[in-house]
């Protein structure tokens, strides 16, 4: 298996800026895909069949660029950018304006606080497993995030112990071509959320989220005026090093619910729909450069007597240069099972990443 990875070198330019150049590649080696998939047979009584489909396979699940220019100690803006080829595109462009360490100002298109911790605050370059846990990516799409980001203007910092952040968004996702007005809707329309953690004592936290989204008359690429009303929120707990040095624990409830005029995955289009879920993690460090962990993860929804319950296990070896991170291992194992066909998944991921984040 090779793998190929660039390294960008922080350097100066011209005037008053300073420019950092980075980023992060994320390969896979899927050794084994086993996946039961619904097949809908011709006739004149329509029949299901389930049927498990095996493979095996390479991935490049992200390779991500970033540069960063620092205006002065109070301004600077950064960009972040995919390139893989399912998903290439513009992810992060913003302005920072940092007042102080209790207040900064960020405007622009950028991953939001008014959701989970896990999709909110947990960056992909740092997750232990190698993808993370359905109920929170759904419930985040659902609220009208794409790829966890929003446009919009967000205020966060710290004061003591506690982090906050509060933000005033679009409720619309990502841009995907700036400049184009692509929808069009009543006047004061948009996602309104926020999210605190706080630090009871050292390795113990605790986290909640709550935000709204409301759009009235909206109209997306020509599409007939809609109404959509969501609300989503969450609940945190984690500790590290409590009970014994190198184990830690985390676990993270999440509830999102709508009535939207037109809702896509409801059966009944309309009717009020809610999802909702947790996930529990827990592992433990056994040196500074090896890790176990172990998750388990479950998303229920009133439509269809939708569930699924998903159990991951995995192994990462981190390596550092110096006390930098540059590089980490993963071996994961997952198995998952939804309903109310019973459907089963299973994978099994060798998964390289490398890295260099100013």
């Amino acid at each position: 298996m090779t793998f190929f990875f660039i390294q960008f070198y922080p350097h100066q330019t011209y005037s008053q800026t300073d420019l950092e150049f980075g980023g992060y590649l994320q390969a896979w080696y899927i050794a084994n895909h086993d996946e039961d998939v619904l097949y809908t047979s011709t006739g004149n009584l329509p029949v299901l069949n389930v049927q498990t489909e095996h493979s095996s396979s390479f991935k490049i699940r992200r390779a991500r660029l970033t540069a960063k220019g620092t205006i002065s100690e109070t301004f600077s803006i950064r960009s972040w950018v995919e390139l893989t080829a399912e998903n290439r595109s513009l992810l992060d462009l913003y302005l920072d304006a940092k007042l102080s360490e209790k207040l900064t100002l960020r405007s622009g298109q950028m991953v939001m606080p008014g959701q989970s911790y896990d999709t909110s605050r947990h960056f992909s370059s740092k997750l232990l497993l190698v993808e993370r846990p359905s109920v929170t990516t759904k419930i985040s799409s659902m609220m009208g995030y794409n790829a966890f980001r929003d446009v919009g203007v967000v205020a966060f910092g710290t004061l003591g112990k506690l982090w906050y952040g509060i933000q005033i968004s679009n409720g619309l996702g990502r841009i995907h071509q700036p400049g184009f007005t692509f929808f069009d809707r009543n006047f004061g329309s948009g996602l309104i959320g926020g999210r605190v953690d706080y630090e009871i004592i050292e390795g113990v936290e605790l986290g909640a989220h709550l935000s709204t989204n409301q759009q009235r008359n909206l109209i997306q690429h020509g599409s007939e005026p809609i109404d959509i009303n969501r609300t989503s929120w969450s609940l945190r707990a984690s500790f590290e090093n409590l009970l014994l040095t190198g184990f830690f624990a985390n676990a993270e409830y999440i509830s999102f619910n709508s009535n939207d005029d037109n809702w896509e995955i409801s059966s009944t289009p309309g009717e009020p729909f809610s999802l909702s879920g947790f996930y529990a993690l827990t592992g433990y460090n056994i040196t500074q450069n090896w890790n176990i962990s172990a998750r388990f993860d479950q998303l229920k929804g009133n439509s269809d007597n939708f569930s699924s319950n998903q159990y991951t296990f995995g192994v990462t070896r981190l390596i550092h240069l110096d006390s930098t991170e540059i590089a980490r291992l993963h071996l994961d194992y997952s198995f998952s099972e939804s309903g109310p066909m019973n459907l089963n998944e299973s994978m099994v991921v060798l998964a390289l990443q490398l890295k260099f984040i100013p």
